[in-house]
């Protein structure tokens, strides 16, 4: 059985305002190194952008991560998008991550970050 990412986009408009869903359930494919990269997950070789944080403290309004219909079942986690910069360049080209950096360059490397977890 392979593992799965459910991953999805929130942006703030400035450094003191909430937060607000931006675009969920990204198509971010089955990418074992990628996940090692995001959470250390499948993946254990590679040094991953941060351990997994658990769901963030401050959703946006009305949003229940575990309630979610798109969501997977363990490792939660966040980046900012700033903190994706360090991905490879290869995963820096892919679609999903195109879409980040188009919020991010509206909003702000430290105004958008994307939220995900895994399946298995």
């Amino acid at each position: 059985m392979g593992c799965d990412i459910h991953l999805g986009i929130e942006y703030k408009t400035d450094l003191n305002s909430s937060w607000h869903s931006g675009a969920s359930d990204l198509d971010v494919g089955r990418n074992y190194e990628l996940f090692g990269y995001l959470a250390g997950v499948r993946e254990s070789s590679i040094e991953s952008l941060s351990d997994p944080r658990g769901w963030p403290k401050d959703p946006p309004y009305g949003i229940d991560y575990d309630k979610l219909d798109w969501v997977g079942e363990h490792t939660p986690s966040w980046l900012l998008a700033r903190e994706l910069n360090k991905l490879p360049l290869r995963f820096r080209k892919m679609p999903w991550y195109k879409c980040v950096k188009a919020f991010a360059d509206e909003y702000g490397n430290n105004c958008v970050r994307i939220v995900f977890n895994f399946d298995s």
